[in-house]
Formats: structure tokens, sequence, C-alpha cells
């Protein structure tokens, strides 16, 4: 039997190990994994075929092994469950109407007609849409009217740097400007890293944070919180926080701190302990023994009543 490979190139190796772990779990066997995708054997690709023969549509299924074809089982839904009932009835009763060419034109065809809308971006330059010179940016909105019109917010996102470790890339550097918004303030920007696998990166943003409010120092490529160094490079020093989440605690306690209370730097920030001065300490435990004594006082004082 042929050997059957599914092309999975665009995704990391790490996510081939994965594709090909479940492929185990499901029964099939697991496939070699290679730079192109997963590889299975004929005995393997037979189990695959196997298992998804009864979905293979019958004008497909010559690209089954001889002895699974024929087994498509699905059947479409037929029942009054959609619609309101009325989904079999019209099924059943619309017919279709018979049309006749009533008079033709013989007329030129027409340029190809575009109906898109520019978008308005930094460094514009001038192209040509239509046989018509345009000096605005190639880029459209793909969904037509609704991405710039009835769109409450749209957000562009631009990747300006690829994270890279040695010469492997693991994320991206990117600015997200506001570009409308119907509901705040719009044209807002933020810088923050996307890494591949985890998305954006939270104690990259605290870093970030630290750094504009001057609560993390950096010299060179070393990043140090007082007396304490967080690491060399911007990833060994978000590895440090996400190792060490008290470390990060610390960090947006200052920030919080030197935003003031009317601002909420985030909502991971836990709650700070109230110091109570030393004095005040001491004497609620002084009065703590006292009321004990007092209260025992009177509980015996009730029990005497009592009897």
């Amino acid at each position: 039997m042929r050997r059957m490979a599914i092309c999975a190139k665009s995704i990391t190796r790490e996510h081939r190990e994965m594709l090909a772990q479940r492929c185990e779990q499901l029964g099939m066997g697991r496939p070699t994994v290679t730079d192109r995708g997963l590889l299975f054997s004929g005995e393997r690709t037979r189990s695959f075929h196997d298992r998804i023969a009864p979905f293979v549509h019958p004008s497909m299924a010559y690209k089954l092994h001889p002895e699974l074809r024929g087994r498509f089982e699905w059947q479409a839904d037929t029942t009054d469950a959609h619609l309101n009932g009325t989904r079999l009835k019209a099924r059943t009763s619309l017919k279709a109407v018979p049309t006749s060419v009533l008079r033709k034109y013989e007329t030129a065809c027409s340029p190809q007609k575009r109906e898109r809308y520019d978008l308005e971006i930094e460094g514009n330059h001038s192209y040509l849409a239509n046989h018509v010179v345009v000096h605005n940016s190639p880029e459209t909105t793909p969904g037509g009217r609704a991405l710039k019109f009835y769109s409450s917010i749209r957000l562009d996102i631009r990747r300006i740097e690829t994270l890279k470790e040695g010469v492997e890339a693991y994320g991206n550097r990117v600015r997200v400007k506001v570009v409308k918004n119907k509901v705040a303030p719009p044209f807002k920007q933020a810088e923050f890293d996307v890494i591949y696998g985890s998305g954006i990166s939270w104690e990259g943003t605290v870093l970030d944070s630290g750094l504009d409010r001057k609560v993390v120092t950096k010299s060179g490529s070393y990043f140090s919180l007082g007396d304490e160094r967080l690491g060399q490079g911007r990833q060994n020093a978000t590895a440090f926080l996400r190792e060490h989440p008290d470390v990060t605690q610390q960090i947006l306690a200052k920030i919080q701190a030197d935003a003031g209370p009317d601002q909420v730097v985030s909502a991971r920030l836990l709650p700070a302990e109230v110091e109570v001065p030393a004095g005040e300490k001491a004497a609620a435990e002084e009065e703590a023994p006292a009321d004990a004594e007092s209260n025992g006082a009177s509980a015996r004082t009730a029990g005497a009543r009592a009897r």
C-alpha cells in the first residue's frame, strides 16, 4: 500500500510533534515527523483511511484504498429541527421556475470594477488602480464598506522586529495603533511582544512599563531592579520575571504607587498588606487577653445566675 504524507511545512517542529501525538492518541499510530510534515507508513495509512472512509464522498473515494471504498455513510439531516420547522417543507415544495431570454445586447465588456476603500497609512505612495493613478497606499479594506464604516474599533498591527534566539525566530515585536475608535479617544499606540505558541508576553509588558516609569533600570544589555539583576537581554529578563512572580509583583506595586490610586496598573496586582505600626500592634496584643478575661468572667456570671 502506498504511504501517505500530510504537509505541515507552515507550522513549527513542536506543533508537528503535537499533531503526531494526536494521531497516535486517535489510534492511527505515530507518524514520522519530517521537515515538511508527517509521513505515514503503509500500515498506518490504511488505519487512517479506515477511520475517514465513512466520511469521504463517493466522488473522492478513488483516493482511498480499494478495499475501503463505498463506505460513505453520512446522510443529510432531513428533520425540521431548523428554521422553525419550515426547512423540510421548503425543500419539498419549492420548485425551479423556468426562465426565457427576452433580448440580447451586443456590447463591449467594461473593465473590471473594483469597489474597494483605501486605508490612510503613513508612507503613502502612488499606485495604479483601474487605469487611474491613486496617491495612497495600495492596502485596501478586505471587507469593503463594512470594515471602514461599520466597525466601531479598528486596530492596525505592524511587525517592527523579529525576535530571534540565535538564528531561530521565536516571536515578533509589534506596534498596534488604534486608527478608529467610536467609544474612546483614538490614535493610541502600544508596543509588545507576541511569542509563537503562547501569545502576548505579559512579563514583557511589565518590563516595558517598569522601564518607562524608571522602576527597572537598563545598563547596556543588563536589566536590574534596584540592586537585583534580572538578566542580560530582554529574553532572559522576561524569563526571570516569569520564574519569579514575587519580583514581578514588586515591579507592579512600584508602578501602581507611581501611577496613583486613580489608575489601575494591572488586574494581576495582588492587594498589598497594610503595615501596622509597632506601638499599635503591641497595644492590640495587650487588649486581646483583657478582652478574653472579661468574656470569661461574664460567662461565669451568666452560668451562676442560671444555676
